[in-house]
């Protein structure tokens, strides 16, 4: 019971996720299979790392030169944290970012702390800085940030922030300002990274329904119903509505 996850950066190995056991999973390993030999074998693993994980992946984001993959997990079934046997005296974690090494064939969990995992799966998004230093973990319903290291491997700072109303799915796209966009219902939210803090607020005529932003941050494109809404990020200023129809999502920004 294999799933395809990514190919490796020289293109001779595909990384695959094993659901196990087969006919019934409940958990979930990594495989690599040598596109020469058609074998299967194990992935590398960090200290620590478990062989073997549950949950269900939300999102996933690239480096911006393609080295790793970051899958966002929320937890479905029990799920301790990494690292540690289970047991009725260990912690558990509810959500995690599954860094994929696509060079080197390696994978490792890092844990999020609560709330982050509590709610639906959508209410949560990914995102990385242009620059690859940082990744930005966004929960709207609980109304929580994090950002983690992917060089070290380990979250750095967790933030409660005042977002809006809960909500079932959320968006988000760091720029290259040093801003974080996060959205949810029919608001955008600006978030400064350096400090964690909320330094603008956006209300949209409908619910956001995707989120990008220029590549030199001047312009956030905000989808909402059937248009595409540009924006200067500098003023909050609506620049232009492009009608192109019902817009489910924003995959791309060139």
């Amino acid at each position: 019971n294999f799933e395809p996850e990514a190919f490796s950066t020289n293109g001779r190995r595909l990384y695959m996720i094993e659901y196990i056991p087969p006919d019934d999973p409940d958990r979930y390993r990594v495989r690599i299979l040598s596109l020469r030999t058609g074998k299967v074998f194990p992935i590398g693993r960090l200290e620590k790392a478990p062989g073997q994980m549950r949950g269900t992946g939300r999102t996933q984001v690239f480096a911006p030169d393609g080295d790793e993959l970051y899958t966002l997990y929320t937890r479905q079934g029990p799920n301790y944290a990494h690292g540690a046997p289970a047991g009725p005296s260990r912690s558990r974690t509810n959500a995690f970012v599954h860094q994929l090494n696509l060079e080197e064939g390696w994978a490792h969990c890092i844990d999020l702390p609560l709330p982050f995992g509590r709610g639906r799966a959508t209410a949560s998004s990914i995102d990385i800085s242009p620059d690859g230093k940082e990744l930005y973990v966004s929960d709207w319903t609980n109304g929580a940030v994090a950002i983690v290291d992917p060089a070290e491997v380990k979250v750095l700072r967790v933030a409660q922030l005042p977002l809006g109303d809960r909500d079932n799915k959320t968006f988000s796209v760091a720029s290259s300002s040093g801003l974080l966009y996060v959205a949810g219902n029919d608001t955008v939210v600006t978030i400064d990274t350096s400090s964690l803090r909320v330094v603008n607020r956006w209300r949209m005529d409908g619910d956001v329904t995707g989120l990008e932003v220029s590549p030199d941050g001047r312009t956030v494109f905000v989808a909402v119903a059937d248009a595409i809404v540009m924006i200067d990020s500098a003023t909050g200023t609506h620049m232009d509505t492009l009608p192109i129809g019902p817009v489910d999502d924003i995959l791309y920004m060139g």
